[in-house]
């Protein structure tokens, strides 16, 4: 493999091809270049968690245990969701996971602000009494409140942290939305089918970062005091070549100048689904291949710029995108897939990874019962196992 090394934050990244064994890669790069900023892991905790008491403890001291921070969101989403009805923000949820995340302690806390649009009647009385369909594009007449109800939770995670003896700065940061282009989990879609979509989306390239969608996050981060915090940009979508082209052509809008301008990090999701997997370097390869492109698109990109941190904010394997039967053996290998992939960004010039997930039937390393699965074994050989 060929590739562009890197130094540390701050500094011009020498676009310079060598070749280097593809394991030891992460490990040369580090040692002659002396990266400077520690490397985060985080696992995300997806908001069907929070339901459950003793799922919430457990979700979250396995993360400490595993030395991951978590990314979590409690943006406008079910029941779960902090504005999950339009009456007053409900904390219900937040605080026990939040309260419990910061005493674990775990080193990162990922908030997600965002999500699919709300349900609840009360916004839809807001709104004339009609549902909207689209996630990050809320009817004009209710962006105020919602920011207002962003704004608190920014504000009550921020003193949380604060109030429990940590620099807020060194442990929470704020991610402002999930895959936003068309065909993306947070972008346009249609009620009836995932597979169809509304006027006037349907037109639209897959991949494609709308004016909607600019007008509404620009008017949401004007109107916000991140209080210093670091802030994430929307998450890119690297599956296809072609999508991630789309959303690298549409991102820079003209509308979206004032979300771009509180960016400090910015975050690209990448997924591999089976293009090579007869072993890990077969996956690995691929993935490095999806993790150097958009790295070096991204840096090239005059409204990125060549010194931005670039995070992955999801990376993920199932049986099924690894076309392997599930068995205890393919799990075992897809925790080392998943290992290699993660143990390679720190080289390839990525600050910080997020895997999807922890609890999930297909993704997690744990089961919806939380049994552990035989993939815990060899993404985290050096876990302590009961």
């Amino acid at each position: 493999m060929h590739g562009a090394f890197v130094l540390f934050q701050g500094v011009k990244r020498p676009k310079i091809a060598f070749s280097i064994p593809m394991v030891s890669f992460a490990l040369a790069a580090s040692l002659a270049f002396g990266f400077r900023e520690p490397f985060h892991r985080l696992v995300q905790i997806l908001p069907t968690v929070h339901y459950n008491s003793a799922l919430q403890e457990r979700s979250i001291d396995e993360a400490a245990r595993l030395g991951r921070g978590i990314t979590f969101s409690f943006g406008p989403t079910d029941g779960a969701g902090v504005f999950a009805q339009a009456r007053f923000p409900q904390w219900r949820y937040f605080d026990p996971v939040m309260d419990r995340a910061i005493h674990s302690p775990l080193p990162n806390l990922r908030t997600k602000i965002g999500g699919p649009p709300p349900i609840h009647p009360t916004w839809q009385a807001l709104n004339g009494n009609k549902p909207w369909s689209q996630p990050y594009r809320p009817p004009k007449g209710l962006w105020k409140r919602l920011t207002e109800y962003k704004q608190q939770v920014i504000d009550r995670a921020f003193n949380k942290v604060k109030a429990a003896g940590l620099d807020p700065k060194d442990v929470l940061e704020i991610e402002l939305a999930t895959e936003p282009g068309k065909g993306g989990s947070g972008g346009p879609w249609s009620s009836a089918s995932p597979y169809t979509y509304e006027a006037p989306y349907n037109v639209l390239p897959e991949g494609h970062w709308d004016k909607e969608f600019h007008e509404h996050l620009s008017y949401e981060c004007s109107n916000l005091d991140f209080k210093g915090l670091p802030v994430l940009s929307p998450s890119f979508e690297y599956q296809s070549k072609e999508l991630f082209d789309e959303e690298m052509k549409t991102f820079s809008a003209p509308e979206g100048a004032a979300w771009r301008s509180k960016v400090t990090h910015w975050v690209v999701n990448i997924y591999v689904e089976g293009e090579a997997n007869h072993s890990v370097r077969d996956v690995l390869i691929t993935f490095r291949t999806k993790a150097m492109r958009a790295r070096n698109l991204m840096w090239s990109n005059l409204a990125i710029g060549d010194t931005a941190k670039i995070s992955v904010g999801e990376f993920g394997l199932t049986p099924r995108t690894l076309k392997r039967s599930g068995s205890e053996q393919d799990e075992k290998f897809r925790g080392e897939v998943l290992r290699a992939c993660e143990d390679s960004l720190p080289g390839l010039g990525y600050v910080s990874s997020s895997l999807y997930t922890l609890v999930d039937d297909d993704f997690g390393l744990f089961d919806k019962a939380f049994r552990a699965k035989p993939a815990l074994e060899t993404y985290a050989p050096s876990r302590i196992t009961q």
